[in-house]
């Protein structure tokens, strides 16, 4: 699944957004890793905030009661927004 940055995606009733690509910091099943990140939100079916995540290729999260990996996360060219690319495991 992709997300492109500054939308709204819908995974089983539950919303997630992506924001903010920049390099940093962020976690994997293996340790803190350092490359390009972005911002998730998540929303339950009820619309309550689950909390945001920093996120960066190889992260995993969990959604709907799923666990999803992040497969990329790519910068947008310029003025383009950039996007997060997500694989269910």
């Amino acid at each position: 699944m992709r997300i492109e940055e500054t939308t709204v995606a819908t995974i089983q009733g539950w919303k997630v957004t992506v924001a903010n690509i920049l390099p940093g910091k962020f976690r994997t099943p293996t340790g803190e890793q350092q490359g390009l990140t972005a911002v998730l939100g998540r929303y339950d079916q009820a619309n309550r905030d689950q909390g945001e995540l920093t996120v960066g290729a190889g992260s995993e999260l969990t959604v709907a009661g799923q666990l999803w990996t992040v497969v990329a996360v790519v910068a947008g060219k310029g003025a383009e927004n950039g996007h997060v690319e997500l694989a269910t495991k």
